[in-house]
């Protein structure tokens, strides 16, 4: 599901009160179709039972990245994986043999275009 306005947070305090007690909260689409604080008053609270999370709202800047040498403002991200019954694991949604096999395609045809000299419909270019 694609985050937009009109579903942004539509996972929210009252959509978790209606879950039943003890239930788990599986997040593979889009952070911020969560409500962060809602799901972790949730936590903490005993209503929900856990949540397996592979993304998070405001996760920019804070996955995919080496910060062992910085002091990371993501106190929301770091605070819901502390938690025993959260998993967290890095956004991999995009990891299917498919894709993974677009992306070579692509980066072998785009290696091509820079060898002969073609345009190149896959360079990024500056704006």
């Amino acid at each position: 599901m694609p985050l937009t306005e009109e579903n942004r947070h539509m996972i929210d305090a009252a959509a978790l009160a209606k879950m039943k007690p003890g239930a788990l909260l599986i997040n593979t689409a889009r952070g911020g179709l969560v409500d962060t604080q809602a799901l972790t008053e949730a936590l903490e609270s005993g209503h929900l039972g856990g949540a397996g999370l592979d993304t998070i709202e405001s996760e920019e800047g804070a996955v995919h990245i080496d910060l062992r040498a910085r002091i990371v403002n993501k106190r929301d991200l770091f605070y819901l994986k502390q938690f025993p019954n959260v998993i967290f694991t890095s956004h991999y949604a995009f990891f299917t043999e498919e894709a993974s096999s677009a992306m070579v395609e692509c980066a072998m045809k785009s290696l091509s275009c820079f060898e002969t000299g073609k345009e190149n419909p896959y360079e990024v270019k500056e704006s």
